[in-house]
C-alpha cells in the first residue's frame, strides 16, 4: 500500500500538465488511500478537514431545497474535483510529502512538454481540440491551451505550477530542471493569453517572496513588468488587441463578464438562502441574462457566449447554494488560510501563494468549477497540511 500511494503521487506529478485522465485517476486513487486512513484513524482531522466537510454538507442543503432535486443531484458533481483534490493532498503519508523534491521535478519536466505544444498552438494558431495543424491561421490568432480544452483551464493550471516551481527555487534547492520548469510554465502562461491570469501572477509574486526579503518582491516585480513590456512589444497584432481592451465594454469578453455578475446577482437575490441547486444555473438563467443579452457586441456576434456559469466562482456558489453555501465556502478558505500562515515552514508562501492565485482568479473565472484547475488547487491545499504534520520544512 504505501508502494502504491507513492506511484500515484509521483505518477500525478509526472502527468498532471500532460493528461487529465492521469490527474482524475491518481485524485481518484489517492482520495480512496485517504478515506481508508481516515476510517483506520491512521491520520488525524483537524478544523481544515472539519470545515471542508462543512462546505460539502452545505452543497447537499442546496439540493434538498432545490426545485429540480434531480439536477441539482446531477450538479454536485461539479464538487468532485475540489473534494478529490483535497482529501487526496490531505492524506498523503510522510514519506509521501519527504518525496516533494522528486515531485516538483516531475512537474518540471510535465511543464517543458506542454510548453511545447502551447509554442506549436501559437505559431499555427492551433487549437488541437477544434482544428487541425495544417488548418495554420496568424500567429497568435488563437490562445494557447496546451493538453487542455481551454486556454483560461491552461492559464489556471499552469500558474499553480509556476508557483509551486518558484517556491522550490526561492526556499529549497535552485536545481537546473526547476529552473528549466518554471520557465516553461512561464511561458505557457503567457502564450495563454489570460491577461486576468496575468495580471493576479503579478499580484501573488509579494505573497510568494514575502519570507524572503523587500529587494526580492521589488526585483521579482520588476522583472514581471520588463517581461510583460516586452512580450507585448514582440507580439503580433492580435495579441496587442487583446491587451488594450482589457476593461473596455466594448471588449464583448469584459462586457460578458459585467451582464453575468449583474444578471446573476439578480438570480441570487430570488432565492437568497439556500440558492437554485448545484448545476441549476444553466437551466434557470436565460431569464435573467435575456435583457442584457444586446449589451454583450462580440465582432462576429452579438450576446453571451457563456450560458453555464457566471464567469466568477464567489457569484456561481451564492446563485446555486445560497449564503448558506458562500458562508461554508468562505469559512474553509479562511480556516486554511489561517493554518497555513501559522504554519513555521517556509514553504508556506510557495501555498499561500498558489491559493492567493486560484481565490483571486475566481473573481473573473468560474475556477472552481474547473476540474482541473479545481483540483489542482485542493490538492496543494491538503498538501500544506500534510508538509506541516509530517514536518516537512523546505520550499
Amino acid at each position: 500500500m504505501p508502494n502504491a500511494e507513492l506511484f500515484l503521487f509521483y505518477l500525478y506529478g509526472a502527468g498532471s500538465p500532460l493528461s487529465i485522465f492521469v490527474q482524475n485517476l491518481c485524485l481518484a486513487a489517492l482520495f480512496i488511500f485517504c478515506i481508508v486512513k481516515l476510517a483506520a484513524k491512521k491520520i488525524p482531522v483537524n478544523m481544515q478537514l472539519i470545515f471542508f466537510f462543512i462546505f460539502i454538507v452545505t452543497q447537499l442543503f442546496s439540493v434538498f431545497f432545490s426545485a429540480d432535486t434531480h439536477a441539482a443531484l446531477k450538479g454536485i458533481r461539479d464538487w468532485w474535483a475540489l473534494a478529490a483534490g483535497f482529501m487526496a493532498g490531505y492524506g498523503l503519508s510522510p514519506y509521501c510529502v519527504e518525496k516533494l523534491p522528486k515531485f516538483r521535478a516531475f512537474l518540471a519536466i510535465g511543464s517543458l512538454f506542454a510548453a511545447a505544444m502551447a509554442v506549436v498552438e501559437f505559431l499555427f494558431g492551433t487549437n488541437f481540440h477544434k482544428q487541425r495543424l495544417f488548418s495554420k491561421m496568424p500567429i497568435g490568432s488563437d490562445p494557447s491551451t496546451g493538453f487542455f480544452s481551454h486556454h483560461l483551464t491552461f492559464a489556471g493550471f499552469m500558474g499553480i505550477i509556476l508557483l509551486f516551481l518558484l517556491a522550490g527555487i526561492i526556499y529549497g534547492e535552485r536545481k537546473k530542471i526547476l529552473v528549466a520548469g518554471a520557465s516553461a510554465a512561464m511561458l505557457c502562461l503567457l502564450l495563454s493569453q489570460s491577461r486576468g491570469y496575468l495580471l493576479v501572477m503579478i499580484l501573488c509574486l509579494p505573497v510568494l517572496l514575502y519570507g524572503s526579503s523587500k529587494r526580492h518582491i521589488l526585483k521579482a516585480l520588476a522583472s514581471a513588468a520588463a517581461i510583460l513590456i516586452v512580450v507585448f512589444i514582440v507580439s503580433p497584432r492580435h495579441v496587442k488587441e487583446r491587451a488594450f481592451n482589457l476593461f473596455s465594454m466594448k471588449n464583448g469578453s469584459f462586457a460578458e463578464r459585467v451582464y453575468l455578475f449583474r444578471s446573476g446577482m439578480e438570480m441570487a437575490a430570488v432565492k437568497p438562502v439556500f440558492g437554485w441547486g448545484p448545476g441549476c444555473y444553466t437551466a434557470n438563467s436565460k431569464e435573467f441574462r435575456d435583457k442584457y443579452n444586446d449589451r454583450v457586441v462580440y465582432p462576429h456576434k452579438v450576446g453571451f457566449n457563456t450560458e453555464c456559469h457566471t464567469h466568477n466562482s464567489y457569484l456561481m456558489v451564492l446563485v446555486e447554494s445560497g449564503i448558506v453555501g458562500l458562508a461554508g465556502y468562505l469559512a474553509f478558505i479562511a480556516v486554511l488560510l489561517l493554518s497555513i500562515i501559522k504554519s513555521g515552514s517556509p514553504s508556506k508562501w510557495g501555498f499561500l501563494a498558489i491559493c492567493c492565485y486560484f481565490l483571486l482568479g475566481g473573481l473573473f473565472e468560474y475556477n472552481l468549477g474547473d476540474a482541473e484547475v479545481a483540483g489542482l488547487f485542493a490538492f496543494f491545499a491538503g498538501l500544506a497540511r500534510s508538509a506541516e504534520r509530517s514536518g516537512a520544512d523546505k520550499g
